[in-house]
């Protein structure tokens, strides 16, 4: 009886073990055939080599790109010298905001076409479309439409893949992109090429991507520009949310992706308003700039939700990837220029004004940015007091900073860390100035002393002040 038991346990024990054993060999064979299905899927993602031309073939010498740059006027000469040495069709405008560039280079370089144009005060929505009105102006001179308008942030910085080479030609990172911007491997119904912060391997599309690096086709621009007025202080973001409608709208999954290459912004300078990039807000610009009646034409009038504006790298709606540009074309929808023709209209409207107008008065800042030239009264009897609290060693530079001032203006100043000598007071003759001494007291009640100051001259002089200026 024992024997038969310890035989059925022997027996149990070696099926268990047999089964186990069988399991493992499933699941290898398994995960076998599954890296492999994953191996064939990443290959498929992967341009064909037999359908690229090599670099010698690859670039149409007839391609004509204008690159629109913006940002900080010490990044200008690296853009020259990338731009400069690709072997290409290529036209600069480089757009500062912080400081003028010098234009000797370009003045020096007759076989180089760039400019610069100098944008302070301008937001990045504003910069844009003046790059964009520059390029019009340039356009008009030259009597020919460039093939691609090209916008970039001055801090892109793209990234190659090992791979990139094989597919895109030789050369920098950046004559690769050049590269595939004039093959002949470009869909036919892509609107604008664009970069991803990550790879893509194969051709690939999407309606939303980031704005650091947008070419669009020149055909096209009339459905994207100018971008959307804003208002003062309003997030930019609203502006190329307004840009992801458009493009859904208009040329929907129409962006292709740049293969083989990633890029980001190096700086991502986080100076930009990002607050207010809201559902209601974005209708509302929606609203003002692209809503037509007569037209019934109401772009995202249904978006309800920020999901429509992700990017399409980022879980947005992409299409691909494919081997080849013309299998991609394939899965493009055709635009809707019908549809889309108050857009059309609108760009054309705005092109005749930029053209008719005089380059300064584009350049003057905009009703977004500052109001209308103020007339100033010179002989006007305004009476302001200005009520300034700081250091003691700060008074003399006030003094003399309100006594160059062409105005009506009196000054008091309040000095907490000791008082202002009065023999420095005495010195000032023909400058209506007082000072009091707050020792220890807090902003709050360094302002109301202040005003009580002011009440006591206004009594003295027996009338009161146009402005109390704190």
């Amino acid at each position: 009886m024992e024997r038969k038991r310890l035989l059925l346990c022997v027996v149990v024990i070696s099926s268990f073990f047999s089964l186990f054993v069988l399991t493992d060999w499933f699941e290898s064979l398994y995960q076998n055939y599954i890296n492999k299905k994953n191996h064939r899927w990443r290959r498929a993602l992967r341009l064909d080599p037999r359908t690229v031309v090599r670099k010698e073939d690859y670039f149409k010498s007839n391609t004509d790109i204008i690159v629109l740059v913006m940002g900080e006027a010490s990044t200008f000469k690296r853009w020259y010298q990338h731009l400069k040495a690709i072997d290409g069709h290529l036209s600069l405008v480089f757009a500062s905001y912080d400081e003028k560039v010098p234009n000797y280079l370009c003045e020096s370089n007759e076989e180089f076409d760039c400019q610069t144009i100098f944008i302070p005060s301008k937001s990045w929505t504003q910069g844009r479309n003046l790059l964009a009105q520059t390029a019009l102006r340039k356009e008009e001179i030259r009597e020919k439409e460039f093939d691609y308008w090209l916008f970039l942030d001055d801090d892109v910085e793209p990234v190659c893949h090992k791979e990139a080479g094989n597919f895109l030609g030789k050369g920098s990172c950046w004559q690769k992109i050049f590269n595939f911007i004039s093959s002949d491997e470009i869909p036919e119904k892509a609107s604008c090429i664009i970069m991803s912060i990550e790879f893509t391997f194969g051709f690939t599309s999407a309606s939303n991507a980031d704005a650091f690096f947008a070419a669009f086709k020149r055909n096209y621009v009339p459905y994207v520009m100018p971008y959307a007025t804003l208002p003062y202080g309003a997030s930019e973001w609203i502006s190329q949310g307004a840009i992801y409608c458009l493009m859904a709208t208009c040329m929907p999954v129409s962006a292709v992706y740049v293969p083989y290459v990633r890029a980001h912004n190096v700086k991502h300078r986080g100076t930009y308003v990002t607050e207010g990039f809201t559902i209601p807000n974005i209708n509302k610009t929606l609203q003002e700039n692209y809503y037509d009646e007569p037209s019934d034409f109401y772009p995202c009038k249904d978006w309800d939700s920020l999901d429509y504006f992700i990017q399409g790298e980022l879980g947005g709606v992409l299409v691909g990837s494919f081997k080849t540009g013309k299998e991609l074309n394939k899965h493009i929808s055709k635009p809707a220029t019908a549809q889309c023709a108050p857009i059309e209209k609108r760009f054309s409207k705005w092109k005749e004004e930029t053209l008719s107008a005089p380059m300064e008065k584009i350049m003057l800042p905009t009703s977004e940015t500052a109001p209308s030239k103020i007339k100033f009264r010179r002989d006007s009897d305004i009476d302001t007091i200005v009520l300034v609290m700081g250091g003691t060693r700060k008074f003399h530079q006030w003094y003399l900073l309100l006594k160059g001032i062409d105005a009506n203006l009196s000054m008091v100043y309040a000095s907490y860390d000791k008082e202002v000598p009065r023999d420095w007071i005495e010195k000032e003759k023909g400058f209506d100035l007082s000072t009091i001494y707050i020792a220890s007291k807090t902003w709050t009640e360094g302002r109301n002393l202040l005003a009580e100051e002011a009440l006591r001259k206004e009594n003295l002089r027996g009338k009161e002040y146009d402005y109390w200026l704190f």
